[in-house]
């Protein structure tokens, strides 16, 4: 499964995912966003694990943070 962000969503808005089944869940910028996190991980590590994304900036910035890999 991939996510994809798109963009024009409001600054502070919150999405909560969490990884039900055994299968990869990936997140992927749309056009003009990106997507930061920690060594660059945009994929739910383990079954029913959990991320976050968070809209920081008005440009198109969000944090992806939580049980990535």
């Amino acid at each position: 499964v991939t996510i994809t962000v798109p963009s024009g969503l409001p600054i502070g808005m919150e999405v909560e995912v969490c990884r039900w089944s055994s299968n990869t869940v990936t997140f992927a910028a749309g056009d003009g966003v990106s997507i930061k996190s920690v060594n660059s991980a945009l994929s739910i590590a383990n079954q029913y694990g959990c991320a976050v994304l968070k809209k920081v900036t008005a440009d198109e910035i969000w944090i992806l943070s939580g049980d990535l890999a």
